[in-house]
């Protein structure tokens, strides 16, 4: 941890992270291992972010971080949709443009388009979480979950700590009439919901997501 703290201090970033990522790999369970990663790796993204602007302002990723940045904060998504097709231009096989641009489809109804984006990221990558859970909702709003579980299951399994993955999941298996599975899903859901409120909160104290805050979840009640 010493090491970490010399290199950080001297702004030395790269190597910061090399250290962390063996001590991950080591301690996976320590905290303050974990609250450095944190650190570290919010500082390594601002910079990295300042130089990928500097490099390649109209790079397919650049605009995919535009996309990425004006969609997170809710500030104009029809702007971030534009920023997605425009990093969709310069890589056809961006999967994560794709899932994006399905996510802001599915948010204004437009479910014969979410679909399309997903099932083109699930053909590039089967198990990117965000194209199995899109898929997912797509299926449950057409009324097929039996269709919907395997991607559902999918994401739980790629990324078990995610609130939203569980939430739907519990929904799909009250759905097909499996109270004790919902239940379990579900509950899981709340313990991880609470869990994210709560970092929110130390973030915010901590000051470190300073200016606007990330939009709240409108996939969940």
């Amino acid at each position: 941890m010493e090491l970490i703290e010399i290199d950080y201090g001297l702004s030395d970033l790269g190597k910061a992270a090399e250290i962390v990522n063996v001590l991950r790999q080591l301690r996976p369970t320590d905290v303050d291992i974990l609250y450095t990663a944190h650190r570290l790796y919010s500082d390594f993204s601002d910079e990295t972010m300042l130089s990928l602007a500097m490099i390649a302002p109209n790079s397919a990723r650049m605009h995919q971080l535009m996309g990425h940045e004006l969609a997170r904060q809710a500030t104009d998504r029809a702007e971030a949709e534009k920023e997605y097709r425009a990093a969709l231009a310069e890589n056809p096989f961006d999967e994560k443009s794709l899932c994006k641009l399905g996510d802001i489809a599915l948010r204004r109804s437009d479910l014969n388009s979410a679909s399309d984006y997903y099932v083109r990221a699930l053909k590039l990558e089967p198990n990117d979480v965000d194209a199995n859970l899109g898929m997912a909702r797509i299926l449950m709003n057409r009324h097929e979950p039996t269709k919907a579980e395997p991607h559902l299951e999918r994401a739980v399994q790629l990324k078990p700590f995610s609130p939203v993955s569980h939430y739907h999941l519990g929904v799909l298996y009250r759905e097909l009439g499996r109270p004790d599975d919902a239940h379990r899903e579900l509950a899981e859901f709340e313990k991880l919901k609470k869990m994210k409120a709560r970092l929110g909160d130390i973030y915010q104290q901590m000051r470190l997501q300073p200016g606007k805050q990330d939009q709240p979840d409108t996939d969940l009640p």
